[in-house]
């Protein structure tokens, strides 16, 4: 059997799902091509991270994609679309798995309501989506793209669809979407961390180790509100010992934001800002060091791999109450949720979830959870649905969602 993966994206989340994908897929596949861009492969941290992974008997990394506007205008996700079926067409394979499928499927779902843009005769199409605008949906631009997306599913002529998004899959189940029976939830893979005390995270961090710590560890751009974060943490009324952290690499705007109006807070010690890049190592273990983990995401209906690592670390998390956030967060009882939007109500949820953290603990659903996102159960998932269409000899292993929530 010969497999095509198509990951036209790089970094993040994406290296993430290629590297428990690939080894998983080639003890099945007799041969594996995966296709990615030129850009990605030529980086050191490709070669790095995929390091005697790409040197597989039966795996060939082919660098043949370009790199691609992450915005995603109309014209782009045609062409995206035009692209992976090129693709199919030139390796012939006899299985396609897309781990990143968003960018191509809204058209192609749309096409396909109209009976239009059929995908290759008698090839198989798994795709992964990472995001879904589930219920709850404020803003009108945002309740457009679902209806769109909801649309695209329904016209979808690919033949398996995986969602990570619980709150999307859980709500298109309830309502009945007539695409359901041919999608499934899958994990999203976290690693566990290295067990490790306070103080030890801590010090890794090269942060004091007294006291008591709220804070965020990754990525610290636009996408993270760190300005209603450190508002609301200085309205917060938290003992001298509490500190806020934020690590990670930030933008040179907010850098300069907060040295221009907290410059009090870091100079007491009370605010630590790292401002450097953080290895995966790092983040993961790093979460371990915080007593409460505050994700400040506005209206982001997506599926946040940080704080799956937060659970992973066995810390409470504090998030704004909606989408995947707000409705793992009470599904679960991961901590606290509240209107971050509303400075008032976001200091006064500082001040609980810090008062709290020392009872908190994970309850048996939520390790199950854990356990659904782990690594082993990911790759179990992955190949599935592929030894299931060709039916081969294998012994289903998955841990599944309702698994979880029996």
């Amino acid at each position: 059997m010969r497999l095509l993966i198509y990951e036209q994206w790089q970094d993040g989340h994406y290296y993430n799902y290629l590297e428990h994908i690939i080894p998983k897929v080639a003890s099945i596949a007799d041969e594996v091509i995966v296709c990615v861009t030129a850009q990605a492969y030529a980086s050191d941290l490709f070669q790095r991270r995929f390091y005697g992974i790409i040197d597989l008997d039966n795996v060939t990394v082919s660098p043949e994609l370009e790199v691609e506007d992450p915005r995603l205008p109309l014209r782009d996700r045609w062409r995206l679309l035009r692209k992976l079926y090129g693709t199919i067409a030139l390796h012939k394979p006899d299985y396609v798995l897309v781990p990143s499928a968003d960018g191509q499927h809204l058209v192609h779902g749309l096409l396909g309501l109209l009976s239009l843009g059929k995908k290759p005769a008698n090839t198989p199409i798994e795709a992964i989506f990472h995001y879904n605008y589930g219920p709850g949906i404020k803003r009108v631009r945002d309740s457009v793209k679902g209806l769109l997306y909801r649309w695209s599913y329904l016209g979808s002529r690919w033949d398996y669809l995986n969602f990570v998004n619980a709150h999307y899959f859980d709500a298109a189940k309830v309502q009945g979407a007539p695409w359901v029976d041919k999608a499934c939830l899958i994990p999203d893979p976290v690693l566990q961390p290295k067990p490790m005390t306070k103080a030890q995270a801590r010090a890794m961090l090269g942060i004091p180790c007294s006291g008591k710590y709220i804070g965020f560890l990754g990525f610290l751009d636009g996408r993270n509100n760190i300005p209603q974060l450190l508002k609301a943490f200085t309205q917060a009324r938290l003992t001298e010992d509490c500190r806020l952290l934020l690590a990670g690499r930030a933008p040179d705007d907010l850098w300069v934001f907060v040295n221009n109006h907290y410059r009090d807070y870091l100079e007491s010690g009370r605010m630590i800002f790292i401002n450097r890049f953080l290895s995966d190592t790092e983040v993961l273990e790093g979460y371990q060091a915080l007593d409460v983990c505050c994700i400040p995401r506005l209206c982001f209906p997506g599926l946040s791999s940080l704080a799956l690592k937060s659970i992973a670390a066995r810390r409470p998390l504090l998030v704004h109450d909606f989408g995947w956030l707000g409705y793992m967060v009470k599904k679960f009882h991961l901590g606290h949720r509240c209107n971050m939007e509303k400075i008032d109500q976001f200091a006064a949820a500082i001040e609980q979830s810090v008062l709290a953290a020392n009872d908190f603990s994970l309850s048996a659903t939520a390790k199950r959870l854990l356990r659904f996102h782990s690594v082993n159960n990911f790759a179990e998932h992955i190949v599935y649905r592929m030894v299931s269409h060709f039916e081969l000899p294998y012994e289903d292993k998955r841990l599944t969602w309702e698994w979880v929530t029996r």
